[in-house]
């Protein structure tokens, strides 16, 4: 029942933030960007994938938010990113002010959401989409495509830095950049 309850308001959250949603143009790689990267906690090789980022996009800051439900952890930012935990969810599934503050806190030029569906079905990787300040958010797989401005189908067996450098090639292609 619990579960239920806070699927549907999940669902509706997003729903709701999809529908105001705005589209925005392609961004220019030329220029530098604020790539923020959405993530399950325990995701290999953040350093690389940090890297590689900021080598394709021009930047220098990357930032990550790194989320899992069941994690004692308590959330917050530090020079990693944002780690969104249990204790930021209240009692419906929902981010509590502080979980809402600590992802509202830093708007990003463009979110990558790399994160894998959550086996549970409660949506918490598509809610959490929906909550970042992002003028634009790209994904690999998603429920919820119209929270994203393009979503894009990685190759079979490719891992989170070549779908990165897949993304950079596709947005340099759409973009005119090459």
């Amino acid at each position: 029942m619990c579960k239920t309850i806070v699927r549907y308001l999940r669902r509706k959250s997003i729903e709701k933030n999809a529908a105001k949603r705005r589209h925005h143009a392609i961004p220019d790689l030329s220029q530098p960007l604020t790539v923020g990267v959405l993530i399950e906690d325990g995701a290999p090789h953040i350093d690389d994938i940090r890297k590689e980022i900021c080598r394709l996009f021009n930047t220098t800051h990357c930032l990550f938010f790194i989320f899992d439900a069941k994690s004692d952890k308590t959330g917050g930012m530090d020079k990693v990113g944002c780690f969104v935990g249990r204790h930021d969810l209240n009692v419906f599934g929902l981010l509590n002010e502080a979980g809402r503050n600590n992802i509202g806190s830093v708007p990003v030029d463009m979110l990558i959401d790399v994160a894998k569906e959550q086996p549970d079905g409660l949506l918490l990787k598509d809610y959490l989409v929906s909550q970042i300040k992002s003028a634009w958010k790209v994904s690999f797989a998603s429920k919820y495509n119209e929270l994203f401005d393009i979503v894009i189908a990685p190759r079979e067996k490719s891992d989170i830095v070549e779908k990165i450098g897949d993304l950079h090639r596709y947005l340099s292609m759409l973009y005119g950049n090459k």
